[in-house]
């Protein structure tokens, strides 16, 4: 990762760029908004992240059903075991306000939905004294 570090005024600038592979970078960009943008009473647990970060590449995909056989199965193979799983795991996310249905079709918050179509995400992180 290149970090770069400064000083604007009295405030110090993070600014960095990474490469990271589709699930690492899905999780990342999580954990990011989390951080920045979400109440504590709505950050995810590791294995509501884990859920989400496929739901993003479902999606992705071009998918946004997620009890599609081929959403199913990727769900399967990381661990989620079968459709009553996932429908629980989806309430979990869902109650949190990352995701929401609407009829057959899910999507994501706001954010995440910009983020998922943009090329680039730049997280300007400014950290003020006092």
């Amino acid at each position: 990762m290149d970090l770069k570090v400064g000083k604007r005024d009295n405030s110090i600038v993070l600014k960095g760029k990474t490469k990271l592979s589709n699930e690492e970078y899905n999780k990342k960009l999580i954990y990011s908004i989390s951080g920045l943008y979400v109440p504590i009473d709505f950050w995810l647990t590791e294995r509501e992240t884990d859920f989400l970060s496929l739901l993003i590449k479902v999606i992705m995909s071009g998918n946004r059903d997620i009890f599609s056989d081929e959403a199913l199965e990727l769900f399967k193979e990381n661990g989620f075991k079968n459709k009553n799983t996932v429908k629980v795991w989806e309430k979990r996310v869902s109650d949190k306000e990352w995701i929401r249905r609407e009829k057959k079709q899910v999507y994501l918050n706001d954010i995440l939905e910009l983020c998922i179509v943009s090329k680039s995400i730049v997280f300007d992180l400014t950290v003020e004294n006092g």
